[in-house]
């Protein structure tokens, strides 16, 4: 019952950004590299991510943060490992320590640097460069390492939970200059 005029204006006013649609293919803008922020949390979403990501034109390098694939079973990192190293040129790998020590593909005496190990191995099986890994159980380290790699021309993409992202991000943003 709604017109289509009124359907026409809703989604005329649409804009995908933080704060109407938060974590779903948010460009961030104020740092040096374009970047790029999606929730994809598990091989599925993360399988969308790559398609939108290889229809980005990118000048430079496309690296990668993400905190939430392969925290809750190692065969999703995996899964997704050889898509990881298709689509990206480095990477910064973190998890949510809560959900790895849940795990039982971690157990151990650290099961967060057991996850971190396991999904270094699993980008080095898939052919990356070990020194275009790195891995921290830190989000701010790890937020702030990948977008310190990024210069123009580059496509940062960074996976993570929204509500706890962005404060980290907006903290890492430059001063703009004034004018």
């Amino acid at each position: 019952g709604i017109s289509l005029e009124t359907i026409r204006r809703g989604l005329g006013a649409f804009g995908n950004t933080q704060a109407t649609n938060p974590g779903r293919y948010n460009f961030i803008d104020g740092f040096p590299a374009r970047v790029l922020f999606d929730y994809a949390h598990n091989a599925d979403g993360f399988r969308e991510m790559c398609a939108v990501v290889s229809k980005i034109p990118v000048a430079g390098r496309r690296i990668l943060y993400t905190r939430g694939l392969g925290q809750h079973s190692a065969a999703q990192f995996a899964e997704v490992a050889p898509l990881m190293a298709e689509h990206f040129d480095e990477f910064v790998i973190s998890c949510a320590h809560r959900a790895v020590s849940l795990c039982p593909d971690y157990e151990s005496a650290d099961p967060v640097a057991t996850m971190l190990s396991l999904s270094h191995a699993r980008l080095l099986d898939a052919g990356v460069p070990a020194d275009m890994i790195a891995t921290t159980g830190d989000r701010l380290e790890g937020i702030g390492a990948v977008l310190g790699r990024g210069v123009p021309g580059d496509l940062v993409v960074i996976l993570d939970d929204p509500n706890l992202a962005f404060p980290v991000i907006d903290g890492l943003r430059p001063p703009r200059e004034q004018t």
